[in-house]
């Protein structure tokens, strides 16, 4: 049964409105009624405009002037949410679409975008109820079934996806993305036999659609065991997006002005793995120095990628001049400075990062192990002592206070915390090398062997335990003397 939602309190409602008498004052020959006007919401606009660029902060005004001088027009509405639909702006969307709607709901294209918005937000019950009145007013367009498909199987909802593809192809019998769709069911249902047939009778897909087909025919042969082959389809179909038709989406992408729609093509490319021509795109951009500060995001992510990480820290930093106040900005560029060998300029980011966001593990953690590769240890202890986080963080800052209190010596201290560290979380490697360590110096074997073994089973190829074995060997041959591994 597929899943359907009752419209019929949204639709009654306005009409027992409607029918409520006055208070009965007289005679039943009245005036006739009129009816109430429509107040339409402000239109939305989003509170942080100054993250976008000029030119789409200027698309957004003149759509929100033309609705505040015209309130009750659904097409002004209905530009308003295609114009951020195309900027994946998808609560504005909704909210634009929900008015044009309300304003006229027998316009089948108003639904179909609300529907569209509605699902990249996840709402399941929301989107169906779209999705039935566009069915209800245009049941043969194939498209809407198509995309409620898809839709009821990314929430894991196969069977009624499986009746929305049917339908799609009830109407459209050559929508190549459809049967990919029944296809896709197939491989979640544990068919992969079927799958791969199906996938290799299609013949010939079209270029929009070839990648999914390659990733799906990857799923396949994964659960088909053929790691090999799995592995070249997989590559082939990184990034994949459903395609086919769907004439009324063909004009939002009309309403992608200046470089906010150039941050959504380097985004699709990313993806995709197409680094080299994501920076193609943005390199105009970063010669010109604009002041929109998702590009230089993208660019420290794309020169991170390229394994530039100079020009990854120097886009970062510009980022982060733009846009002084996110800890996330600053701790994304200390990790890309302490790739760059900027070691000063990582510590200084780290810095800044936790200054702005105190609950920021990842920037005290990162702190933590910059200081100990300079040699400042007793500031590693000072760092973990003020600071207090849960899980695996604290136990990872725990991890190098211990490695701090080792090379300052104070051995107990150090075992004290590395068990600490353990408490929270013992399949961390680290802890444990500590430990082994400073059982080895101490000359104590059997809880230095324990250590070991564990660090064995945690992380076969960590960097300590040869050297960890080899002192452990050495002090059962010859038990008088202290081990030191380096």
């Amino acid at each position: 049964m597929r899943l359907r939602l009752p419209h019929l309190q949204r639709h009654l409602w306005p009409i027992v409105a409607c029918c409520t008498l006055a208070p009965f004052s007289g005679s039943c020959s009245q005036a006739k009624p009129q009816p109430a006007p429509v107040h339409a919401p402000p239109p939305p606009v989003p509170q942080n405009l100054e993250e976008y660029d000029s030119t789409l902060v200027v698309a957004i005004h003149d759509s929100v002037e033309a609705l505040e001088a015209e309130s009750s027009d659904p097409e002004g509405w209905l530009r308003l949410g295609k114009l951020y639909e195309a900027h994946q702006l998808h609560d504005y969307a909704v909210q634009a679409y929900e008015q044009a709607v309300a304003l006229a709901g027998d316009n089948p294209k108003a639904w179909y975008r609300l529907a569209i918005s509605r699902s990249k937000r996840g709402d399941l019950p929301t989107t169906l109820e779209a999705f039935e009145a566009v069915h209800r007013l245009a049941p043969d367009y194939a498209p809407a079934w198509r995309r409620e498909g898809r839709f009821l199987l990314e929430m894991g909802h196969p069977i009624e996806a499986g009746s929305a593809f049917a339908q799609a192809l009830k109407h459209a019998p050559s929508d190549t993305s459809a049967r990919l769709g029944v296809l896709a069911i197939a491989l979640e249902e544990g068919d992969a036999d079927a799958a791969l047939a199906g996938l290799d009778s299609l013949g010939k897909v079209s270029p929009g659609e070839q990648a999914l087909w390659h990733r799906l025919r990857g799923r396949a042969l994964a659960q088909l065991g053929r790691e090999a082959e799995a592995e070249v389809e997989l590559a082939k179909g990184r990034g994949a997006r459903p395609g086919g038709s769907d004439p009324w989406s063909r004009d939002v992408a009309k309403y992608k002005v200046g470089e906010s729609a150039l941050v959504l093509r380097t985004d699709r490319l990313l993806a995709r793995g197409q680094v080299n021509e994501a920076l193609a795109l943005l390199r105009p951009l970063e010669e010109k120095g604009t002041d929109d500060v998702r590009v230089w995001r993208r660019l420290g992510s794309v020169y991170t990628r390229l394994g530039k990480h100079r020009a990854a820290a120097r886009s970062l930093e510009r980022a982060c001049f733009l846009e002084p106040h996110r800890a996330k900005g600053w701790l994304a560029t200390a990790v890309a400075q302490r790739a760059a060998g900027m070691l000063d300029k990582a510590c200084k980011s780290s810095v800044r990062a936790f200054e702005l966001d105190p609950s920021l593990a990842s920037a005290a953690l990162l702190r933590a192990d910059l200081l100990l590769g300079t040699g400042q240890h007793q500031e590693v202890v000072d760092l973990c002592d003020k600071n207090s986080f849960q899980g695996r963080d604290q136990a990872e800052l725990l991890a190098a206070s211990g490695k701090a209190c080792v090379e300052l010596q104070a051995e107990d201290e150090a075992l004290l915390r590395f068990e600490k560290a353990l408490a929270l979380c013992p399949e961390l490697p680290d802890p444990w090398a500590g430990t082994a360590l400073v059982h080895l110096r101490a000359g104590r074997a059997e809880p230095a062997r324990q250590a070991i073994e564990a660090l064995r089973k945690l992380a076969p190829d960590h960097s300590m335990l040869t050297p960890l074995e080899e002192a452990l060997a050495s002090l059962i041959t010859q038990p008088a003397t202290i081990h030191q591994p380096r």
